[in-house]
Parts: structure tokens; sequence; C-alpha cells
């Protein structure tokens, strides 16, 4: 699992992952999943400190088939991350001190346009809002060190083609223009063409 700590020694990790899926009509789906997974590390040699990496996820999805070649998709996901300590306190009490927690909001859309089989025209956008914070304990309560904020997206159209020859042979082409923003990404990159070509033939 690439969110276990880097020395491989997490103790114990808990999984809670129910997932919900509804058609109420035949043009639409809907579906929403929850996943919270605590990776818990106890160290033998300080039996009075350990630390837990928690991960929290809800995910929304919708698809709406406006018509037989339209189709319309929407995702949101939420997903907050903290790290701390249970420390052993006066009195033998152990409670939860965060040092980090970060909270991250994504949401993306999705049309796509199918006139016939093997050409599609899509449109799709994505943005995220982000909040990374360093936290601690002043008179027992929580309070936020510092702060650091973001927000990124990006744009993107253009079409998807699929071209058989004969029996034995497929050319998938995807070609589209990008568009881009926020705060770690290069000139370069904030809006491009992007083209993708894959041909495929058996024998």
């Amino acid at each position: 699992d690439a969110t276990l700590s880097g020395d491989n020694r997490v103790d114990s990790q808990y999984k809670f992952v129910p997932e919900l899926s509804i058609t109420p009509a035949r043009w639409v789906t809907l579906k929403q999943a929850f996943e919270i997974k605590m990776d818990y590390t106890e160290f033998t040699f300080e039996p009075d400190k350990n630390y837990l990496n928690r991960n929290t996820v809800l995910t929304t999805d919708a698809s709406f088939m406006i018509a037989r070649p339209l189709l319309f998709r929407f995702s949101h996901m939420y997903q907050m991350k903290d790290t701390g300590s249970y420390l052993l306190r006066e009195g033998g009490t152990r409670l939860y001190g965060p040092t980090n927690e970060n909270f991250e909001h994504k949401l993306s859309m999705d049309l796509r346009y199918t006139p016939k089989e093997d050409m599609t025209f899509f449109v799709e956008t994505q943005f995220k809002d982000q909040v990374s914070n360093s936290v601690g304990f002043l008179d027992g309560k929580k309070v936020i060190r510092s702060s650091s904020p973001s927000e990124s997206g990006n744009f993107r159209i253009g079409a998807e083609n699929k071209t058989e020859f004969t029996d034995r042979g497929r050319l998938d082409l995807d070609i589209a223009y990008v568009k881009r923003y926020g705060p770690f990404i290069s000139e370069d990159r904030r809006q491009f063409w992007e083209i993708q070509a894959n041909f495929t033939l058996d024998f």
C-alpha cells in the first residue's frame, strides 16, 4: 500500500469502504462511495508514543444519458487526511494530538457526444480546492499554526476516433486542446495541444 509509512512499521491497518449505486431511471445512474483508512504504528522502544495516519474519502458520481448520443457525467470527491500521535498525558490517559491535516475538494464534469460508434466529441473540466494545515494545541485547544490553501483545475476539449483496418488492425486517435491553471504549473504546460495515437495489429 503506497500510503503506508516509509519504514514499514505499520502495526495495524483499518479500512471501512461502503458503496452505493442506484439507477432510478434508465437514463440516470447515481453512485456514492465512502472510505476511511487508518494506519496505526506503535514503536515498542517508546511505549508512550505512537503514530496514526488517517485518510477519509467520500466520492459521489452521477451520469445522465440526456439523449442516446449525448452523455453528461460529474463526480465530486472530498478527502481529509490527518496525521498525529496518541501521547500519554497526566493521569495515564492517552489523547490524540494531530500535527498535520489536509482537506481537498475535487469536482469533475464530462460531456460526451457520440454521433456514431467510432467517433466521440468531448468536453472535460476539473476543479480542485485544497488546504493544508499544520496544527497543534495551546491551553488544551486545537490551533492552526500555519495554513497553505491552493486552487487548480483544467479544461480539455477534443475528439476521439477509432478506425478499423479489415479484421486485424485498428487506429485509436485522440486529439484535444488543454488549458490548466494552478500555482505549480509551468508556463509551457498551461495550455497546449495533446495528441495520442495507438495502432493495433493482430497477427
